[in-house]
């Protein structure tokens, strides 16, 4: 099932932490919230096992602007700011609150 738009990429990577690290590692901005999921594995390859079932590995490495490695790693943020249940519940968002206070 391929995903389209935004965070999905049509391989069904997630666009989202590419840019971050991107974003990050060439110095365009700042990030706030929480690290990013570090799902970026990509397209993959099957591998058939002798009971039948399909084992799927990805064909490609991802790594940051400085070589890094952001798949299942993520990318860290500049400026730490966690949703918690109470912040969704009563409407608050931290990292909105933080970026506003950073300007």
């Amino acid at each position: 099932m391929s995903r389209t738009g935004s965070p999905w990429t049509t391989d069904g990577s997630v666009r989202v932490v590419t840019v971050s690290a991107a974003v990050k590692g060439n110095g365009l901005g700042t990030l706030i919230g929480t690290r990013t999921a570090g799902a970026v594995s990509g397209p993959s390859e099957g591998c058939l096992l002798d009971d039948g079932s399909v084992l799927l590995l990805p064909k490609v490495r991802h790594l940051g602007p400085a070589r890094e490695i952001i798949d299942t790693i993520g990318v860290p943020v500049d400026h730490y700011a966690p949703m918690t249940a109470l912040d969704l519940a009563t409407g608050r968002d931290p990292g909105v609150a933080k970026a506003l206070a950073v300007l």
